[in-house]
């Protein structure tokens, strides 16, 4: 895949709590957006993305022994693309919950109970080029976008406040945007929304923290990725940042960019 990311603190904040990671030799893309402030945000965020990270690659040998099976050895003349996907599912899954626990530990280490101290949202992808097929993954309001022939379409679903109230037909006053109902380190457990995404040649892949998507339009995002030229998706990330800064770049913003 053609990649490229960038990050930056905004112009309100004193300190960048966004963290990412494109792993080329996994083909893992991973933002994490923390939050806690002087309660270490920026670790939460670390932690998390270093932890899936690691995590997805000492079981990827699971995972490719498994395929290695379904896919080479003609046993199973019923194989589906479902039973490819099962190993990798679970392994993202574990990846997450895994993160989550050593946030978590660390707040209860620090004398931090439940829902409190620091944590951190998380918006991933995982491609699985030989069988066309991505796994995306998210906790918070973090998203993660496809574009295809023209059209960027959303993957994810907010975990927060004000996606709910829009759920519930927006009645009553509308909450802040910024409020979010998921993350990890907050509890020993969390929800963790997986999904699986078949790729098509020349598809391209956005994700990015709240501190974008709050300042630049859909329209907006849509625009700029069906303009990118290829080996300039970087160009096209620090544009973005660029523009939500413009706008008072209230939060930090972090933005990944690929082709496939």
């Amino acid at each position: 895949m053609d990649t490229g990311g960038g990050t930056d603190i905004g112009r309100r904040r004193k300190l960048n709590e966004d963290f990412y990671c494109i792993d080329s030799a996994l083909d893992l893309l991973l933002i994490a957006d923390g939050m806690g402030g002087h309660d270490a945000g920026d670790v939460a965020s670390r932690t998390a993305v270093e932890f899936v990270r690691d995590y997805i690659r000492a079981e990827k040998s699971r995972y490719d022994d498994y395929a290695d099976d379904l896919l080479n050895t003609g046993a199973d003349h019923d194989t589906t693309w479902i039973d490819v996907m099962n190993p990798a599912l679970e392994i993202v899954a574990n990846a997450v919950q895994y993160a989550n626990k050593r946030i978590h530990a660390c707040n209860r280490d620090r004398g931090y109970e439940d829902n409190q101290g620091m944590g951190t949202a998380i918006v991933g992808v995982w491609v699985l080029k030989r069988i066309d097929e991505a796994i995306i993954f998210h906790v918070g309001d973090s998203r993660a976008y496809l574009f295809r022939d023209g059209k960027l379409v959303q993957l994810t679903k907010d975990h927060s406040l004000h996606q709910q109230w829009i759920d519930n037909g927006m009645i009553g006053p509308e909450p802040s945007r910024n409020v979010i109902l998921y993350a990890l380190g907050m509890n020993n457990h969390v929800m963790v929304d997986i999904s699986m995404q078949t790729l098509e040649r020349l598809d391209q892949l956005l994700i990015c923290s709240d501190g974008l998507t709050n300042l630049v339009s859909h329209a907006e995002l849509e625009y700029a990725i069906s303009h990118t030229r290829p080996g300039r998706l970087a160009t096209t990330c620090q544009g973005l940042i660029d523009l939500a800064n413009q706008r008072g770049g209230f939060d930090n913003i972090t933005v990944i960019l690929a082709r496939y």
